[in-house]
């Protein structure tokens, strides 16, 4: 769960987004260390591939969009589609249990807007 949490709440000038501009940057596909880019391991390539290829699949709720949970339908879909054993399922559910709570963490983190009232609602309350 290290690599999804590198990929997704990485500190500023570390995670996926600056390990690309660096390896741009030198013109090479390897990793510098700068990034303190998180080693997947060779028996998860699969399951980060799915979980990878079904990121589409994001069940959404409320006005900002919040990630609710993968599609299940979607995700056998791609599944099928590409031939994976059902075995990799378990992992795409454990790394959307952790994608989740690293989502929530984010949002616990942000500074709340401030509500803003509708418009008529100052009219309607005067009115009434």
């Amino acid at each position: 769960m290290a690599w999804l949490r590198w990929r997704h709440d990485a500190t500023p000038g570390q995670g996926l987004n600056t390990c690309r501009v660096c390896m741009e940057g030198r013109g090479e596909h390897t990793w510098c260390g700068c990034c303190e880019a998180v080693e997947l391991w060779p028996e998860n390539v699969a399951s980060v591939d799915l979980f990878l290829a079904v990121e589409t699949q994001w069940q959404r709720a409320g006005m900002d969009g919040t990630p609710t949970g993968l599609d299940y339908a979607g995700v056998q879909a791609a599944m099928q589609l590409r031939g994976d054993p059902p075995r990799l399922f378990d992992d795409v559910q454990i790394m959307e249990r952790e994608f989740l709570a690293i989502m929530s963490e984010k949002r616990a983190k942000a500074p709340k807007a401030p509500v803003q009232p509708h418009p008529n609602t100052r009219e309607r309350i005067s009115h009434g």
